[in-house]
């Protein structure tokens, strides 16, 4: 190697290893610097590997020195004099290390089905913007959308299932330019857990013929469904628009917007459904290089399993699916001993504005969690401009609630029934429906999980036909 390679090589990881330090010690000081501390601290490590091994001691360092001290100034030496003498044991060690890290990588790659649930779906993760996992981000609309012809196996709660998306990023077998029917929801739509022939698209798919768009998403929420029916659903021209709500719709909301938002689409007026309520999220600060280092980082499950390791000791344990400890959790009434909760009132009732949406904080979970109050109201607004958007394009639009015998189940259910029987909107209960199917011997929720098994999904699609015998109806010939 030059003299000259050499000298620029170690300027540049003198650099590396300086800036690194210094910015994630500031990091750590509480100072905010555009970068994480652990990953700028870990940079300036790996850079010392090749310093020390190929003693690369005319650097930065080195000039600074000479400029400093004269010619015979010897800082270099003396700040990594110990790791260029033993640069041997660096190589050893380094490569020891990197063996080690691959053997603990394949070990949890093939111990993954009896890990820990918490652990094992993290280090599997695929819902995840970045990496491999399989979301971008619409900063616009404040949205995650699934990658287009995105293809990866997934795994969560010990199930294994093949994820593919169309051209639009959905889970359809093909791109449609048409479809008779559009599907709204979350993952119990998308089909978590299970392979694509097994999803209620695809079985009310088999049971009706018809061309069905399953439009459904892990995680989402009202505001997600809202802009992927006037995005992607209007253009299919579909005959029928069914919306599946659950239980933690309104969490959802939360988390995705903020409560100006939420509020600015309360406050707009209805006579254009089309009109924009959300502020863009700011763009991504991080440089594309460090994002392609981090995507590629975030690749391995020991990097995973670390930043597990530290998010559990940050925040404590989390829930990672619906499912829920078998003993309901009955709802509150304004009179129930609520240990210390006091009654509050949303607000007070706007000209058509649905009292469901008004009188939420009555009872739990809205008492303790006010914030749920105005994303009711807020869903509220959408299932409006949703209803008006159906009338004008002339497809019918019904809201199913997909009642999994979770807590508050009959508090959401109640309140959302409200809302769409205010509106003219057709509204369905499955609770009773999935009690009658269970009682007769079905598994239609995956166990540890709760989302639904094939025969869920399959059991879904034919109450739906049974309430709509239109979709099985021959298609009129043009």
């Amino acid at each position: 190697m030059g003299l000259w390679i050499r000298r620029l090589l170690a300027v540049i990881l003198d650099l590396v290893i300086g800036l690194s330090l210094a910015l994630g010690l500031v990091r750590l000081a509480g100072v905010r610097v555009p970068a994480t501390a652990d990953f700028l601290l870990s940079l300036a490590v790996v850079a010392l590997v090749p310093k020390a091994v190929f003693v690369l001691d005319e650097g930065l360092v080195h000039g600074l020195g000479r400029l400093r001290r004269g010619p015979a100034a010897t800082w270099d030496r003396a700040v990594f004099g110990w790791l260029y003498r033993r640069r041997a044991a660096v190589a050893l060690g380094t490569i020891v290390t990197l063996l080690l890290l691959g053997a603990v990588e394949i070990g949890l790659r093939l111990a993954l089905p009896v890990l820990p649930s918490a652990l094992a779906n993290e280090l599997a993760r695929a819902y995840s913007i970045g990496g491999d996992g399989i979301y971008t981000e619409d900063r616009n609309l404040k949205v995650m959308r699934m990658r287009p012809n995105y293809r990866r196996p997934m795994f969560f709660s010990g199930y294994r299932w093949t994820h593919q998306t169309d051209a639009l990023g959905f889970r359809n077998p093909a791109t449609l330019t048409q479809a008779d029917v559009v599907l709204l929801g979350d993952s119990m739509i998308y089909g978590h857990g299970v392979e694509e022939p097994q999803t209620v698209a695809s079985h009310l798919r088999a049971d009706t013929g018809r061309s069905v768009a399953n439009l459904g998403q892990q995680g989402i929420g009202i505001h997600e469904e809202y802009q992927f029916l006037m995005r992607y659903g209007r253009p299919l021209k579909p005959r029928w628009v069914f919306l599946f709500l659950l239980n933690n719709d309104l969490d959802d909301t939360t988390v995705r917007l903020s409560a100006e938002d939420q509020q600015r689409a309360v406050d707009l007026p209805d006579d254009d459904p089309a009109a924009a309520y959300v502020t863009p999220r700011e763009p991504s600060r991080r440089s594309a290089l460090r994002q392609s280092v981090e995507d590629w980082l975030g690749k391995f499950y020991v990097v995973r399993a670390r930043d597990f390791v530290a998010a559990a000791l940050r925040a404590g344990r989390r829930r990672t699916s619906l499912y829920r400890p078998s003993t309901k959790t009955a709802a509150l009434t304004p009179n129930s001993p609520a240990a210390g909760i006091r009654l509050q009132q949303v607000a007070w009732r706007a000209p058509g504005e649905p009292w469901a949406a008004v009188h939420a904080g009555e009872v739990e979970p809205f008492l303790s969690r006010p914030e749920l109050g105005l994303a009711l109201r807020f869903q509220a607004k959408l299932l409006r401009r949703m209803r008006l958007v159906a009338a004008r394009d002339g497809f019918e639009f019904a809201v199913i609630y997909l009642n999994a015998d979770l807590p508050f189940d009959d508090v959401f259910t109640e309140r959302f029934g409200a809302i769409c029987r205010e509106e003219g909107i057709r509204y369905h209960d499955f609770g009773a429906f999935y009690q009658r199917e269970e009682a007769a011997g079905r598994r239609l929720f995956l166990p540890r999980d709760g989302h639904f098994t094939d025969e869920g999904a399959r059991m879904t699609a034919r109450e739906l036909v049974r309430l709509y015998p239109a979709l099985a109806e021959p298609k009129a010939r043009p």
